[in-house]
């Protein structure tokens, strides 16, 4: 088995699909690739994607959503600072740091409450 050639998508659980476009499409720069709302039986679903980052979404009832911490190596970070900066949005931008592992990067909490850390890996 070739572990090598896999991905990792997560699902996060989101209680208002409208500001989570906001958030992660008019603040963070992902793009829609598709969405399917099932009205009768009250299901929204939404794939969403940045460079090589892919996050699916699904509704959920606020009082039975579970958050996360999410690491997402992203070679490019200052860029992305810079992209995020340049960009006219309610939310805040987070300043670059240095993690405990070596290496830089930028923590942002979404609106509820996943967190994303996006980190540029150590060089060797």
């Amino acid at each position: 088995m070739d572990l090598n050639s896999c991905k990792v998508i997560p699902v996060l659980k989101v209680s208002d699909f409208k500001l989570a476009k906001q958030f992660y499409i008019d603040h963070m720069g992902f793009e829609v690739e598709w969405e399917e709302h099932v009205v009768d039986k009250s299901y929204s679903y939404m794939v969403i994607s940045f460079n090589h980052i892919i996050f699916h979404m699904t509704d959920c009832d606020k009082e039975k959503m579970s958050t996360g911490k999410i690491f997402i190596e992203y070679s490019e970070i200052c860029e992305y600072i810079k992209f995020l900066s340049a960009r006219k949005c309610t939310f805040e931008v987070i300043d670059l740091e240095m993690f405990p592992w070596k290496s830089i990067g930028i923590q942002i909490e979404d609106p509820f409450d996943h967190h994303l850390v996006f980190f540029e890996p150590e060089e060797v």
